[in-house]
């Protein structure tokens, strides 16, 4: 347990009052005793990123208090750092590739998914696309949503998720 007298809570964290720069801990109250627990976040990469390849401005995965959350994974081949467009049935097989492998990098893996977000380029596509990810869940299946959306690339489907990390 850890007081923190010269932080603040802000909308998208944990700030120095003195210098106003946002730190790598969130703060979230113990309603039960009145004080605040500090949250280490813990950074997971893909396991066969290239030197170099850079996605964007975020973390493949974040471990924080018991889960890992993984940002939104496409049809990439992290060791040629290239796109790999094709079908929707094989967009979708890649990324659940790519997805796992960052799963059990964070000490997790596809069964401990809670939840899924996914993105299509066309809607129409729900169909095959829900048969290979369904081919990767056994009886228990995660929460999801999915939607339509204008996805990068000439992508036809991104997904992140949420798990549980093995302690």
């Amino acid at each position: 347990m850890c007081w923190l007298s010269e932080t603040r809570v802000g909308y998208r964290g944990v700030y120095d009052v003195k210098t106003l720069k946002r730190k790598r801990t969130f703060k979230i109250k113990n309603s039960n005793i009145s004080t605040y627990k500090i949250l280490n976040m813990k950074k997971v990469t893909h396991p066969h990123r290239a030197e170099g390849f850079s996605t964007g401005a975020y973390s493949d995965g974040l471990i924080v208090n018991g889960f890992v959350f993984v940002s939104g994974q496409a049809s990439v081949d992290f060791a040629t750092s290239e796109f790999q467009l094709g079908t929707i049935e094989e967009e979708t097989h890649r990324t659940m590739q790519n997805l796992k492998a960052i799963l059990e990098a964070a000490g997790s893996s596809l069964d401990q998914i809670v939840k899924c977000t996914v993105h299509l380029s066309d809607i129409r596509d729900f169909a095959k696309y829900n048969e290979v990810y369904s081919s990767y869940f056994g009886d228990r299946k995660p929460t999801r949503t999915t939607v339509q959306s204008i996805l990068a690339e000439g992508l036809k489907v991104e997904i992140d998720c949420i798990a549980v990390v093995n302690e």
